[in-house]
């Protein structure tokens, strides 16, 4: 038998496992609409490039996409028109370079490995040169004034995963399988026991985020490790006792979970461009809503600098 193909082969293995048998066509759609937005990228020449299959990471981008299309076929249906959310995604501005591009380059150095803070650069330039920073509880992003990319339910993450069976029918294209159909579903909300602080930052310069997080300006981190621990010192003076982690955020398919799940450390895959790494604080006590709080990490020139973008400056705050 000759060799599949790559694309074959990742609609004939969803037809073994239809996973997404499960959703239904509003789900499925919003399932496409994620993939667009993660797919997509900004370029440097201001247009969307879409990842290429060998440069998955995280996730096999192109391969869940193709079992979207599988699942819709198997529905005797076709792409809806509303597969791709313009909000989600990234904004092309071709022939004109992408917001960010032109700055980065009169750093004269690579910024691609370096934390991020993405806002308004008044605020940025405050927290600059005095150190100050606005700490938002977990609780705060389910407001639903904000943004697509920053809202979110960030104190529990839902999962709903397909209970398959397996059939008498072999697949004869791989010796040994069987296809499976849906017998079920598996459903579980894992929840934070109580609401606890996040600062949120960015690996990388992404041209994208300025658009997304309506930013002007970012934070570029030069020195990480004393960043953090400044970070950590600044929140332990105003919440004594408070146990403070820093660490990379999971991004987790809720139709295909793979545990463990750590619910402070976890989100969709929908926001998995944007390369998320974050502080987590949990004070003293058990509250069910915590206040927003300030904290003074003292000026940080001498391991942080701001890229301020060229034009209009933007009213507003970060988080």
């Amino acid at each position: 038998m000759p060799e599949m193909k790559r694309g074959d082969f990742w609609r004939l293995s969803y037809r073994v496992r239809p996973y997404l048998a499960h959703l239904t066509e509003e789900e499925l759609s919003r399932r496409s609409q994620d993939l667009m937005a993660n797919i997509g990228s900004l370029t440097a020449e201001g247009q969307i490039g879409l990842h290429s299959p060998a440069d998955a990471t995280r996730f096999p981008w192109m391969e869940m996409w193709s079992h979207v299309v599988e699942e819709f076929g198997r529905r005797e249906m076709g792409l809806r028109g509303d597969v791709i959310d313009h909000e989600t995604m990234p904004h092309p501005c071709a022939p004109s370079p992408p917001k960010g591009y032109l700055e980065t380059q009169k750093l004269g150095r690579d910024v691609s490995g370096c934390l991020v803070k993405y806002g308004n650069r008044a605020w940025l330039r405050n927290t600059l040169e005095m150190g100050d920073w606005r700490v938002s509880p977990a609780s705060f992003y389910s407001d639903t004034n904000l943004d697509k990319a920053r809202k979110d339910s960030e104190l529990e993450f839902p999962i709903r995963a397909a209970i398959l069976g397996k059939t008498s029918m072999p697949v004869e294209e791989i010796d040994g399988e069987f296809y499976h159909e849906l017998r079920g579903e598996y459903e579980r909300h894992i929840r934070a026991p109580s609401d606890f602080y996040l600062v949120s930052l960015a690996r990388g310069l992404i041209y994208r985020m300025f658009d997304d997080f309506h930013s002007d300006a970012c934070l570029i981190i030069n020195n990480e490790r004393g960043f953090i621990r400044r970070m950590l010192v600044a929140f332990e003076s105003v919440s004594p006792g408070s146990f403070g982690t820093f660490r990379t955020v999971d991004y987790v398919d809720p139709y295909l979970p793979k545990p463990p799940i750590d619910i402070r450390f976890v989100k969709h895959f929908r926001f998995a461009y944007q390369e998320e790494e974050r502080f987590v604080w949990h004070p003293v006590g058990v509250r069910a809503k915590l206040p927003q709080i300030s904290i003074n990490l003292g000026p940080l020139n001498d391991i942080c600098e701001l890229l301020l973008l060229e034009g209009k400056e933007i009213k507003g705050q970060s988080e």
